[in-house]
């Protein structure tokens, strides 16, 4: 259906980087009028495919059920007009039930009434139920609806919110609406409409292997991080492959980054057997990447997330 919006009322797309610009065309020297020339445009939706199995890593998203996506519209946030989330950051607020145009519903007992409401409230279907004639089941049918929100109400209670549609993309995980009549009221302020997703924040773990082939004996190592604070460690653990390792992680959590202004510093006081006295050695740190992040299942920081760096010395 956009697309075919798109072709009958001369919508052009252009995407840079992140950014999607959509033109009218018109005639030259002929002056836009949205509300002239946007009238009976319909509302226009867009699926968000995910191609990045990184995505869910190294942004603070909830993961979503496999009856679910993210809901997105030009409309959704009260204070702020031309975000399209409901809070400053996509959260589970943005979830919600995605179903195809017929599916059952479970009725619990005593039930009396089922209602589909539309995104306007209005009512699409009702049914009134006598005590005696109460099903367990109930199909819905919406295949003459076009695809969009709407509301499951169970005894004039609302059940759920949920997003329609004759049928989703593979790897589709949101959907983006756009409501035509608010694009026409508010055009003209600073038109431009934003998602925006903030960084997970974890635990950044260092993992230092000092080789026996180095022949040196550390005195004393430490890590310090981006923001001056002293890492936690060192910890003598097992790592993967057998390897002894020294230990280090973040006091807090801190957002995974793409690119570093400053490194951690990993500094070490070590002895070899080729100088007298002690000597000093600082090495800068990689970014630590959201390809090693692993939930913490225990203690105080159950259910937060930790990247782990391993560093040869």
């Amino acid at each position: 259906n956009t697309t075919g919006q798109f072709n009958n009322y001369r919508i052009l797309v252009n995407q840079k980087s992140n950014v999607f610009m959509f033109y009218a065309g018109k005639e030259n020297q002929v002056p836009f009028d949205i509300n002239h020339d946007f009238n009976g445009l319909n509302d226009l939706y867009f699926q968000l495919i995910n191609n990045d199995p990184l995505l869910f890593n190294y942004s603070d998203l909830p993961l979503s059920g496999d009856q679910q996506i993210f809901y997105f519209e030009n409309r959704i946030n009260a204070e702020t007009f031309n975000q399209m989330q409901q809070s400053t950051y996509v959260s589970k607020d943005d979830i919600v039930a995605a179903k195809m145009k017929k599916f059952n519903i479970q009725l619990p007992e005593s039930t009396q009434s089922v209602e589909i409401r539309g995104s306007e409230n209005e009512s699409i279907i009702k049914e009134i139920f006598d005590n005696d004639a109460e099903p367990a089941n109930y199909q819905v049918n919406l295949t003459q609806q076009n695809d969009g929100m709407h509301e499951l109400w169970i005894n004039n209670e609302l059940q759920e919110k949920f997003f329609c549609s004759s049928g989703f993309s593979p790897n589709c995980f949101g959907v983006v609406h756009f409501n035509i009549k608010e694009i026409v009221a508010n055009y003209g302020k600073g038109f431009d409409y934003k998602l925006q997703l903030n960084a997970r924040s974890v635990y950044w773990q260092y993992q230092v292997i000092v080789p026996l082939t180095r022949k040196i004996e550390v005195i004393e190592m430490k890590v310090s991080g981006i923001n001056g604070e002293n890492y936690e460690g060192p910890e003598e653990q097992q790592i993967v492959g057998g390897q002894t390792a020294q230990v280090f992680i973040s006091p807090s959590p801190l957002q995974l980054q793409y690119s570093l202004e400053t490194n951690p510093l990993l500094q070490l006081t070590y002895t070899n057997p080729f100088s007298n006295g002690n000597k000093q050695m600082e090495i800068k740190l990689p970014n630590p990447g959201a390809e090693e992040l692993t939930r913490i299942n225990q203690g105080e920081d159950a259910n937060s997330f930790s990247t782990s760096t391993i560093i040869y010395v």
